[in-house]
Parts: structure tokens; sequence; C-alpha cells
């Protein structure tokens, strides 16, 4: 082997691998590979340990709606009970409202006004064509109905969206089809314009929430796989939180639950989760060195790119040793790693 210093022409760089520490990367001419003896072998993954979690299943916000009515109101009835399913439009609640009986009656005068202010405009319509009026008596007995119109309008779309039939009585109906989480009313109670009645949900979209120390969720990705054991589905990572709680310094996760039978909302379930670089991979023990007290190995990424990595655990077992914190799939120097070592350590960035 040539001597180390017979290495000058060679490159030296640092840069991040995604998901990992600024590493240093030595950069090699095709005759310095050569001269060095540098062999790669691609690292054997091993079915490591899944960090096991408690989770709990949640609805997400956008799968749930309140029913509310938007006068306030007697209860009447109520038609469901928390746990029922309930259909699209059902009639869920009635309530008795001196304000629906008051829009029931706006409506009446302003039927009235419009049925007055349209023979108005028709018979100064014709007295017009005879020509028996001015014009701008027409004018006014049309703006008149106009308004009249569209005050009718208004007051006919009030009522709709009130849920009253116009004689005091409030329907309030389902928005969706879903189940009932919360009755928060009672019947003989009194309500206040738009109090929440009921909470339903669609049950067709559940999330995992659960808490990992912030050192294990900082390593997960959004996309990345939950297990739920026992379970035929699985969880999907939607994100992780940007704040920690500040008594348990946990950091929260959720998933979507993807797959038949998803758990209860509510219900606490086991979860495994693979975080990336803590499964162990075997490869030839030759393949380590040591470099200021730690485990040093070079990663081959091609065209002469070899990386230094320091493993965050090392098991020795005879000719071969398991590694764990390293790439998925790393290919890595097993002859010649002692000379690249050598390089590193006579090297200045």
């Amino acid at each position: 082997m040539l001597p180390i210093r017979a290495f000058s022409a060679f490159a030296l760089t640092l840069s991040f691998l995604p998901g990992f520490a600024q590493s240093q990367v030595l950069t090699l001419q095709d005759g310095q590979v050569r001269a060095l003896g540098l062999h790669s072998s691609l690292a054997q993954a091993e079915q490591g340990a899944a960090q096991r979690a408690s989770g709990r299943a949640a609805l997400p916000p956008q799968a749930q709606r309140v029913v509310a009515l938007p006068l306030p109101g007697l209860v009447e009835q109520l038609r469901f009970a928390p746990g029922e399913a309930v259909p699209a439009g059902a009639l869920m609640a009635q309530l008795r409202s001196a304000q629906g009986h008051e829009l029931g009656h706006d409506l009446e005068g302003s039927h009235q006004q419009l049925v007055s202010a349209r023979r108005t405009a028709e018979r100064d319509e014709q007295l017009a064509r005879e020509g028996l009026i001015a014009q701008s008596r027409l004018d006014a007995s049309r703006a008149a109905l106009a308004q009249a119109e569209l005050m009718h309008e208004g007051r006919q779309t009030a009522l709709a969206l009130s849920g009253s039939d116009g004689n005091g009585l409030l329907r309030a109906r389902a928005p969706m089809a879903g189940l009932v989480l919360e009755q928060l009313v009672q019947v003989g109670q009194r309500v206040e314009a738009n109090q929440p009645l009921y909470r339903i949900a669609r049950l067709d979209q559940v999330w995992i929430e659960l808490s990992l120390p912030a050192a294990l969720a900082d390593q997960l990705r959004p996309g990345a796989r939950i297990e739920l054991p026992g379970r035929s589905g699985q969880g999907v990572l939607l994100g992780v939180a940007g704040v920690a709680d500040p008594a348990t310094q946990l950091v929260t996760l959720r998933a979507r639950y993807e797959g038949s039978s998803p758990p209860r909302p509510g219900q606490w379930v086991e979860v495994e989760i693979r975080i990336p670089g803590a499964q162990p991979q075997r490869i030839a023990a030759s393949a380590l060195s040591e470099r200021d007290g730690k485990p040093l190995v070079f990663q081959d990424e091609g065209q002469g790119r070899y990386r230094a990595l320091h493993p965050s655990n090392v098991e020795r077992r005879g000719g071969e040793a398991l590694l764990q914190g390293l790439p998925p799939g790393a290919r890595l120097v097993t002859q010649g790693s002692a000379a690249l070592r050598a390089l590193l350590d006579n090297a200045k960035p």
C-alpha cells in the first residue's frame, strides 16, 4: 500500500445526509481507490425491535359536526341518544320558540305587503298604458313592488334557516350521517341561539394520537407506517407536533388509520413504530474502525465518495458486527477502512 502522503490530491468536504448529522466525506480518484484496495459490501438488515407505545383513537375535526339552531327556545323533544347512528337530514330535536313564531308572523306580514304592492303595480301599469298617470307614479309603484319582493324573500330565507315551521316549532336536523357522540341538552331545558344540542361524527376517519420522546419523534417523517398489533389496518403518520409537553417532555404524533375495523374514538391501543436507523444492520467486522473513542464506518456512496459515519450502537458477533444508527441499506467499506481513517486524520477540511 502506498504511504498516506502519496494521497495529497483528494477532497474532504462536510455535508448533510437527510435525517443524519453533518458528516465528513472523502472524495478519491479511481487510481487512489485501487491503490488503497478498497472493497465495499451491502449491509444486511436485521429484524430489529420496534418502539412500543400507547396511542388513543381520536376523531379529526373535519369528521365532527354540531347540531344547533339559530334561535333560542325550549327543548320539547330529543330523538337520538349517544351511541346511536343517525342518517343525514334526520329530525333530531324539536324546540318551542317565541322568536320562531315571530318569524312566521313577519313572513305573513311581508306576504300581505307583497300582494298589495303587486296589485298596485298592475293597476298603475294599466293606467300608464291609458295615459292616465304620470311616469313617476308608475316608477314609484314598480320600486315599491321590488322592495316588497326583496323583503318577502329575505323573510322566507330567515324562516327556512331557523328551522321553524312559522308557528314557533323549531326542528333540528342532522347535517350529515354519523354517530351521536354527545347529547348536550335535556328535555325541558331552555337553550340560547346557536347553542349545541348534539355532537355527531363520521367514523370512517379515525386518527391515532400518541406521545414519544422528542429524540425518537424527530426521526420520524410524515408517511411513516405505524403498526397496530391485532388489527388488520395500520396508521400512516400525518405529522409531529412542533412543541413538547412541558410536564412530560413528550411530543405528540398523529397518524391516520387505514384499514377495516378502526378502533373506537377514545379507545387506547398499542402501537409499534420502527424508527429509521434503529433497525440493526449486519456487516463484516472489518468494516469497523475507531476514531476519538467512537466506532467509525465508511459508507460507499459511489463515484469515489466515502462518507464517515458513527454508528449509535455496535454489537460484535465473531467476524460480524451489528450496527445501528445507519441509513437503511448502507453500502459500507469492508476492506481498507483503516486507510480511509488515516486519510481522515491527516486531512484538513
